[in-house]
């Protein structure tokens, strides 16, 4: 077995260093356990010394058989309801004890019932090492009847003899020595019990009633009840709890053998099995006992004294051999490997089955069980004892398991350090409440039955029914505080999480393969090791060491029907994600009107067949048509297609999927995890080609992060993108939700074409009904939240596509239903989150996600009101009052602008980092400056050097661009390695583009060569800003490369623009204001609803510039003596020459990190107000 790194904090949940992980999940290929198997063991269990003592114990109060055997079949019976309820856990899950108590009383909480049970294993293995060594001794004695006369050392108050205690020992290494053999081997021990012990049961049973003839006092006497406080009733109730008792323990621990069952239904078999074996058995020791009345003229309830009094040497030797063989099966399954089992769940680092079975081996000595069992009251007062803890212990894991989490449990949780199953500190208290107050009115009861001569009062009571007391008042306590007082929700999930399933193992050239989430693939000849679920090792998918040799894919056909799936699966109901089969949407216009379909015949599958499909109903009113996957493009080729896929990155198809879910999905949360792992664990051959390859493309732009993919040479990344090209163009002729996510993965590396993709895969998203509101559709849950998801990735792909390559959108709002995400729309959560260096943290992933949404939506406003033909046509049309119509609709967006930044959550700051963790923190904010730009783009080419009702108008929006420019290079140039090194969205690398062209755009506006020159050198400054940072970020490198083109351009037509030149003479001039009352002044005013005398007031002009600048002008800051801005000689009396300090102060303005924008005094030109009513603002 391959080692975990002995500093994994996971060590402490799973398996130990150096041996097998006894805690993990049952692999596949061990579940060999069927119903006929659990017979056989109940039969090996039952039959045994235990139920003969526990039975005569019942008769010891006084009870005849017309008594005791309904009292067995009814304890039996309870017993049984219990055991089968608990057994469930473990054949559903494949789980231990030790595990399951976790999500019970938490990770660390479900120390103390691991204790508690360990304790009642140790102790019931001690005692059944004395009874084992009576039998022992029975057969030493057949064989040589003078060890009859073996001298005895010992006092008559020790509890055993010399002779009693030489077998002791014999037995006891015996006993050992099987014990240390693993369960698994012991299955043929329990099969030849099953055979030998029940004809000596029947012997026995028939040999009673022929001597006495019938049945004798025991059997055909009457109640006589031998206890001084108890009645007729509370004696059947104390003989009730006895029998319950006896099997008490195993109510709590069989899922340690549950677990081995072929499927979730073969444990039902235990129902009947425990009450038919019991009763039966139970009649040999009533028989018995009454013998031993008859015989010898005392009641004998001890089995080794009664076998010791038989007359025939045979009948003692093969009687004795009988119940020592039916003693070890019962102490190895009902002692040592409960203990050891349970025990190894403390610390599993340091504590294995194979040390826990040697220490429970010497405390078989030490505790000297021979003195708990000198008579029959002490074997009762420990039977009844220990059920007084047993019952809450059950009935709080029954009612947590079936009625709180309602039987859904993530298998990863139970192994994670912090998990949801953490509760409080490691402790869920609601657990311990609820079996504290389950046990704690027994305790006086169990007192006196230690001691009789204590007064209790009534108390005692109570104690006669101890288990049914503890089992359905902590259901009960822990039903109330669980859902009315403090309900558990952080350990509740939506969808169970199960191990690997049958058929979830596939065969490659003999070796078979097991697929877990985060242990990676292990393969072994023959026989496959249990795997820890949540190890964080990284395993190929065949064993080869760093070895260059190509490994053939994994093989296993995909699964037909998801509906079909044996075993549990997520994709069951699934719509969108059906594997042979594809679902277009039916519109309201469509030519299968929808008025016509819902008089449709509707299975409960809310299914349909039609002759061109089956229509699937998931709504009142949404519909779809389901199609097979045969027939359309390229199908046929799928399979080679994926196997061709799978080929070029083995054998580490895993660790790529690792590295992809560590690092790229926090960030962009398109695709579902557990569904893609649980289809992987199958084969890969149940995936969308080009999804698998786009998954394996992306992660590979990490390879250098994965610790054990560092140091070998990378996959055929081209020919991945190959592979990824061809295949998605067979795709969309089935779409699938898989479809969409594969190409909005592609998009993420544009190559080709990418507006006419996203044009496609907008329409692929029409097809599957991506616009409409999915919140009620008769699907899973979690697919809701995907649909969602991917809708919201599709319209962002739109809208950034749209301004990227500057096309008209193709989503429109009055055609889009989609709710708005939720933290519920998302799977993952903090606790899913991946502690390896270099990981991405969900939590922030899910923030950063959704307010990308939200700033989507603003650049979608900002395309319909500047940037669509429309817009554009309605500022030329009135080209007078083009820059006031566009002040006037950029005002409101940029205040929604100012809301957003205001309102980030800590986390996405960019000084928001933890160490050694990647961020994508940085995208989202290289996005907000875009839109910020993009808003400022339309501004400033609204700004005209011949129609301008006021300079100092024009001069605010210009300071105003100067400063978002300025803050933007302030953010690249403190763009730190753990942002450059994560995830950038496809629309990064045109975005470092925008700021420069940007930059390009106010140097080709310029009013003079001055300023022009200026905006030139932040150009080019930028562009070296990038080429040095641009090393390993291919997104910088686009950048530079588009940077020079526009480099290019600007020098072709000089430093600044013939925007602004005047004709005749082609000097430079400034721009002259309308005269106030002229007609084209006052025509400007009227219609614009603006007018100079407006700006008098400081906080309406703040107001305005607000709207113009962003969020971070400084209302308080307005005076009216400096200006933020270039003028020109004409429109100023003092214009700053560059390299002054005046004019240094000004290009320093507006940087990231808060610097507020210097300026000079101006005089006021012709037309204008006086320099002290002039604005200025603070930028970033």
């Amino acid at each position: 077995m391959v080692q975990q790194r002995s500093e994994d904090p996971l060590i402490r949940w799973s398996a130990c260093v150096d041996t097998e992980a006894d805690l993990d999940p049952v692999p596949v290929a061990l579940r060999t356990w069927s119903g006929l198997d659990f017979w056989a063991y109940w039969c090996s269990d039952m039959l045994a010394p235990p139920l003969a003592s526990t039975v005569s114990s019942v008769m010891s109060l006084g009870f005849t058989a017309r008594e005791t055997i309904p009292i067995v079949f009814f304890g039996f019976c309870i017993c049984s309801g219990a055991i089968t309820l608990t057994a469930k856990m473990g054949a559903t899950y494949n789980i231990p004890f030790p595990v399951i108590v976790r999500s019970v009383f938490g990770m660390y909480g479900s120390y103390v019932a691991i204790v508690i049970r360990a304790f009642v294993a140790a102790m019931w293995t001690a005692i059944l090492c004395v009874q084992a060594g009576g039998f022992l001794q029975n057969c030493i004695e057949a064989i040589w009847p003078s060890f009859k006369n073996f001298p005895n050392h010992l006092s008559a108050d020790a509890g055993i003899t010399s002779a009693g205690l030489l077998c002791f020992f014999l037995y006891w290494i015996g006993q050992t020595i099987l014990a240390l053999m693993p369960i698994k081997k012991l299955r043929i021990l329990f099969l030849v019990k099953g055979i030998i012990v029940p004809p000596t049961f029947l012997a026995l049973f028939l040999w009673g009633v022929i001597v006495t003839k019938g049945g004798g006092p025991y059997v055909t006497g009457k109640a006589e009840l031998t206890s001084s406080y108890m009645n007729t009733a509370y004696s059947a109730l104390t003989g009730l709890n006895v029998i319950i008792g006896l099997f008490s323990s195993m109510a709590v621990n069989i899922p340690d053998f549950a677990r081995f069952s072929k499927n979730g239904f073969a444990g039902y078999h235990q129902f009947f099995a425990l009450p038919i074996i019991g009763t039966l058995g139970a009649l040999t020791p009533i028989f018995v006992t009454s013998a031993s009345k008859y015989l010898w003229g005392e009641f004998i309830w001890y089995m080794p004294d009664v076998i010791g009094n038989f007359d025939s040497r045979a009948a003692k030797f093969f009687t004795g051999f009988s119940f020592m063989l039916a003693t070890i099966g019962n102490q190895i399954a009902a002692g040592t490997y409960p203990f050891s089992n349970d025990v190894s769940g403390l610390y599993p680092k340091y504590i294995n089955i194979f040390r826990a079975t040697i220490f429970i081996s010497v405390f078989c000595v030490v505790c000297t069980p021979w003195n708990i069992i000198k008579n029959a009251a002490g074997l009762l007062a420990f039977l009844s004892g220990y059920s007084c803890f047993m019952g809450p212990m059950a009935g709080t894991m029954v009612c947590d398991y079936y009625l709180i989490k309602k039987r859904k449990l993530n298998i990863h949780e139970l192994y994670k350090d912090r998990g949801i199953y953490w509760y409080d500190y490691g402790v869920n208290w609601r657990a311990f409440a609820s079996l504290i107050i389950g046990f704690a009115p027994l305790l006086p009861g169990f007192a006196k039955s230690i001691d009789n001569t204590l007064e209790i009062g009534g108390a005692w009571k109570i104690y006669t029914f101890a288990w049914l007391y503890g089992f359905f008042t902590s259901i009960l306590i822990h039903y109330v505080i669980c859902t009315y007082v403090s309900p558990p929700t952080s350990a509740s999930v939506e969808v169970a999480v199960y191990p690997a399933q049958r058929g979830d193992v596939s065969s490659l050239d003999g070796v078979e393969v097991e697929y877990s989430e985060k242990a990676g693939i292990q393969a072994r000849e023959k026989e496959v090791s249990p795997v820890s679920v949540d190890q964080v090792v990284d395993r190929d998918i065949l064993t080869q060491e760093k070895s260059n040799t190509y490994v053939s894919p994994r093989e296993g056909s995909a699964v037909e029907d998801y509906a079909k799936l044996r075993g549990p699966s997520l994709l069951k109901k699934t719509l969108g994600l059906q594997n042979h089969r594809h679902a277009r949407y039916i519109g309201a216009s469509a030519d299968l009107e929808p008025l016509i379909i819902n008089n449709a015949a509707f299975d409960r599958r809310a299914e349909h067949a039609l002759p061109s499909g089956i229509l699937r109903s998931v709504s009142d009113v949404d519909t779809f048509l389901m199609q097979n996957d045969l027939d359309t493009q390229n199908q046929s080729e799928e399979s080679s297609d994926l196997d061709l896929i799978e080929g070029i990155v083995a054998p580490h198809g895993f660790a790529l999927i690792k590295l992809y879910f560590r690092i790229m999905h926090p960030n962009f949360p398109i695709l579902h995890k557990k569904v893609f792992l649980e289809k992987y664990q199958r084969s890969h051959r149940e995936f969308s080609p080009p999804l698998l390859a786009a998954v394996y493309m992306l992660a590979l732009n990490w390879w250098s992060f994965g610790v054990d993919l560092a140091h070998l040479p990378k996959p055929n990344q081209r020919e991945l993108e190959r592979l990824a090209s061809k295949t998605i163009g067979d795709v969309v002729c089935r779409p699938k939700l898989s479809t969409v996510q594969a190409g909005l993965l592609l998009l993420q590396r544009p190559t080709g074409d990418p507006w006419g993709f996203t044009a496609q895969m907008v329409a692929v998203g029409h097809q599957l009904g991506l616009h409409l509101d999915c919140s009620s559709w008769k699907i899973p849950k979690w697919e809701r939240g995907l649909r969602k998801r991917l809708a919201w990735a599709l319209y962002m792909q739109e809208k950034w596509a749209s301004l990227v390559y500057g096309r008209p959108p193709l989503i429109s709002r009055s055609n889009w239903a989609v709710q708005a995400v939720a933290p519920d729309d998302f799977p993952e959560n903090a606790t899913d989150e991946d502690e390896e260096e270099g990981s991405s943290e969900v939590e922030k992933g899910r923030k950063l996600f959704t307010e990308m949404i939200s700033l989507t939506e603003i650049l979608g406003e900002i395309l319909k009101r500047f940037f669509s033909l429309k817009a554009r046509s309605e500022f030329k049309q009135s080209e007078m009052l083009s820059m006031h119509k566009v002040l006037e609709k950029a005002k409101p967006i940029q205040l929604r602008l100012k809301k957003w930044f205001s309102s980030l959550p800590s986390c996405l700051q960019m000084e928001s980092k933890k160490i050694r963790k990647l961020s994508s923190n940085g995208y989202l904010h290289l996005a907000y400056f875009t839109v910020e730009i993009t808003l400022h783009r339309a501004i400033v080419g609204s700004l005209s050097p011949t129609i301008t009702t006021d300079q100092s108008l024009v001069n605010v929006c210009r300071s105003a661009a100067k400063a978002r420019l300025t803050a933007a290079m302030g953010f690249v140039d403190s763009l730190k390695p753990e942002l450059l090194q994560s995830f950038w969205y496809f629309a990064s690398r045109a975005n470092f583009t925008i700021i420069g062209a940007f930059a390009g755009l106010l140097c080709a506006t310029s009013s003079n060569r001055e300023e022009a020159k200026f905006y030139r050198d932040k150009l080019e400054e930028y562009h070296w800003m990038l080429k040095v940072s641009s090393k390993g970020t291919d997104f910088m490198e686009s950048a530079v490369t588009a940077l020079n083109a526009t480099m290019k351009l600007l020098d072709q037509g000089g430093l600044g623009s013939k925007h602004w030149q005047v004709e005749g003479g082609g000097e430079e001039a400034s721009e002259q204001p309308l005269p106030e009352g002229s007609a084209e002044h006052d025509q400007l005013a009227s219609a614009s609803g603006w007018c100079l005398q407006d700006f008098e007031n400081p906080n309406a002009l703040a107001d305005l510039m607000e709207g113009i600048t962003g969020p971070f002008l400084d209302k308080e800051a307005l005076h009216m003596e400096r200006l933020p801005f270039f003028v020109s000689d004409e429109a100023s009396s003092v214009q700053p020459t560059f390299g002054t300090p005046e004019a240094d102060d000004m290009s320093n303005g507006g940087g990231y990190e808060g610097t507020e924008i210097a300026s000079c005094s101006v005089s006021a030109a012709s037309g204008a107000r006086r320099s002290e009513d002039l604005p200025y603002g603070n930028f970033m």
